[in-house]
């Protein structure tokens, strides 16, 4: 029965095959038209509560305006649709800012058959303009692959900057106790892979200052947003949202809830200083079977009747498939299986004695006085390893579990 299943199976994949390769052979798929976009915004240095026009001009490789494009602009953590103006024969956005600040702003503009266009540039809302002459003090503020130079910002002064262009997180507040006349404040993605021994990773933000100390500032604050996609995928309890300040050793800080959207839920946390901060998540105490996956083939120029032949090819292997596996599943002495569940139990008893061991070293890197030193790098080496060794546990639980079927 099996063989014969299985020889069914592979004549409906050559039957798939062959279709799709004389499918593809009949669409002809034109290349996408070359674009450019250019954009920029008036006036050149605006204030608070004047009003800023934004303008993207999107062409096509013969300088004709693609007046039906989609084109958005994100800025100040959020993201607005541009209209098409006939008199400036360009793409156009208003909008008043009531607060100081540095916004990173992404305008993206795309067309079915074009070539999209992507542009990121930072805008800084002052209280005065700009003065082209004077000294050659300033602050350099860099965001993600943007960078750009702002006056000194005075005393008792909210410094906001814009984090949109980093996707998940959307603005930093500096509230400064003293002026704060140059440095470098350096706002990335964390370039290092976190494991945690309980919750999820969701994203690292790394915020590094040069040259600009803690009298000069009081706190800051972060906001950032978390789509709802990845909670319920992850079965994630959004009351359970955490953040880990990773250079100041281990300190944890509870995130303040704001208010959620169709799509995201969003949030903002306080700071006394800066480093490493990492975005984790929490499962939810019930136990839930993990959501199917999804995938997307996107291609937005087939014809309905081309889409309909693709869909029917799909339908063909992904039956073909399940016919193979519901009948290629052996028979597992019980004498085997009967060992798999010792040493299930085994592993399960050895990964909760690393979670205890793990939220040992925690402990101690939270009593340490200094954050330097032999001791401390020994000890964040220490909890790594630990932690990898979790990792390994708990692939090598889900092998067994998966291969015989002890859940």
């Amino acid at each position: 029965m099996r063989k014969a299943t299985l020889a069914l199976t592979l004549v409906l994949l050559v039957i798939s095959v062959a279709s799709a390769a004389s499918l593809g052979a009949s669409l002809t798929v034109p290349p996408l038209v070359n674009t450019t976009l250019k954009t920029s915004y008036t006036p050149e240095n605006p204030r608070v509560n004047q009003e800023v026009m934004f303008i993207a001009d999107y062409e096509d490789e013969n300088g004709t305006d693609i007046v039906d494009a989609n084109v958005t602009i994100s800025v100040d953590g959020k993201t607005y649709q541009m209209a098409y103006s006939p008199s400036n024969s360009a793409f156009i956005f208003k909008k008043k800012f009531d607060t100081t600040g540095v916004y990173f702003t992404k305008i993206t503009a795309k067309k079915v058959g074009y070539v999209e266009q992507i542009k990121e540039f930072g805008v800084r809302i002052s209280f005065k303009s700009m003065s082209s002459g004077g000294g050659n003090s300033f602050i350099v503020i860099k965001v993600g692959n943007q960078s750009m130079n702002i006056l000194p910002v005075p005393p008792n002064t909210n410094l906001t900057i814009g984090l949109d262009i980093l996707e998940n997180f959307q603005k930093l507040t500096i509230y400064t106790s003293q002026q704060i006349s140059s440095g470098t404040i350096n706002i990335q993605r964390c370039n290092k892979d976190y494991s945690l021994s309980s919750g999820i990773v969701f994203d690292c933000l790394s915020v590094d200052l040069e040259d600009i100390y803690k009298e000069q500032y009081e706190n800051a604050v972060i906001h950032f947003k978390i789509p709802k996609e990845w909670i319920n995928s992850n079965n994630i309890n959004d009351s359970k949202i955490g953040i880990i300040e990773i250079s100041n050793g281990v300190n944890r800080i509870i995130p303040y809830r704001i208010s959620e959207d169709e799509g995201n839920v969003y949030f903002y946390f306080k700071t006394m200083g800066f480093s490493e901060f990492i975005i984790y998540g929490e499962k939810n105490n019930a136990t839930s079977s993990e959501p199917p996956k999804v995938i997307f083939f996107p291609n937005e120029i087939m014809e309905s009747q081309q889409l309909s032949i693709c869909c029917w090819m799909l339908v063909v292997v992904g039956i073909s498939l399940f016919m193979y596996y519901l009948t290629k599943e052996e028979i597992i002495p019980l004498e085997e299986k009967r060992k798999a569940k010792q040493k299930l139990t085994r592993l399960k008893a050895k990964l909760n004695g690393l979670y205890s061991k793990s939220n040992d070293i925690e402990s101690k890197l939270k009593k340490m006085k200094t954050r330097k030193g032999k001791n401390f790098g020994a000890k964040l080496n220490e909890l790594k390893k630990v932690h990898e060794k979790i990792e390994d546990i708990k692939n090598e639980i889900a092998d067994l579990e998966q291969k015989y079927k002890l859940r």
